[in-house]
């Protein structure tokens, strides 16, 4: 269930929307960066990157298929997925394409040598004067040992 973040009420819940999603493949104005160890990928807001319970087809398998495709590989190839984004989310995908870079990425964000900046596009400024506090307050609740920030207007 979901529920209104403003209020910060366990008890009243918001309307639940239904979502759909448009299949697409990946072409190559989808491809980013590519070299002969990763890839990385334009993710769609609706794209999930990994199989889920919805049986969609994911990016990852999309991905096996474009370079399958591009580089005449019948047997498929190997592709490893570094990190994640929510289903909802758009940004970049990055994808190990041998198992010796999926090794030494993973290594990297072990290591803290590497990290995931997030950026929030919103339409409108808040119509809660609050709601900046609260999200900001939200956001301290859900971190563990990574900084989390609200940026307000400047």
């Amino acid at each position: 269930m979901v529920y209104r973040p403003w209020t910060m009420d366990k008890h009243t819940p918001m309307a639940k929307v239904d979502i759909k999603y448009v299949n697409h493949d990946i072409t190559d104005s989808d491809v980013l960066y590519e070299d002969n160890h990763l890839i990385a990928i334009n993710k769609r807001a609706g794209d999930i990157v990994q199989v889920d319970e919805t049986g969609d087809e994911s990016l990852e398998d999309k991905v096996k298929k474009y370079i399958a495709k591009k580089y005449d590989k019948p047997n498929g190839a190997f592709l490893g997925v570094v990190h994640r984004l929510d289903r909802p989310v758009s940004g970049v995908i990055l994808f190990a394409k041998t198992s010796k870079a999926l090794g030494r990425i993973n290594e990297m964000f072990k290591a803290r040598e590497m990290h995931k900046t997030y950026y929030a596009v919103v339409r409108n400024r808040p119509w809660y004067t609050g709601c900046l506090k609260i999200l900001k307050k939200m956001l301290q609740k859900l971190t563990t040992t990574r900084c989390r920030e609200v940026c307000g207007p400047s």
